[in-house]
């Protein structure tokens, strides 16, 4: 499927041993967590607006989304930011929960 694909090549850059491939990785992920928020009707200027759209009960992962979504943040606003491989695997395997949740592989 598309969305499988889309997710293998995500997950592709973590194989690189380049810290910008981990960070673009984090970048699609939560990228595509926005589109698929925005699909099904979460309202929002920007990722944290949707999110707090979000009412307990209804998403399961929100707090990992949250989680993940902060490393984003950093990913973008702090020019030092520094992550590791293995914070981006586990940024990714939070939003991989939300698409698990949402039933899309």
């Amino acid at each position: 499927s598309q969305a499988i694909k889309r997710w293998e090549k995500i997950l592709s850059r973590l194989g690189a041993d380049n810290e910008s491939q981990y960070k673009v990785a984090v970048l699609e992920a939560d990228a595509w967590v926005e589109e698929l928020l925005e699909g099904i009707g979460y309202k929002g200027a920007t990722m944290t607006e949707r999110l707090e759209q979000v009412r307990a009960g209804q998403l399961e992962t929100k707090d990992v989304l949250v989680e993940a979504h902060t490393v984003r943040n950093r990913i973008v606003n702090q020019k030092d930011f520094v992550l590791s491989r293995e914070e981006a695997e586990s940024c990714l395997m939070e939003y991989k929960k939300f698409f698990d949740e949402l039933e899309l592989f």
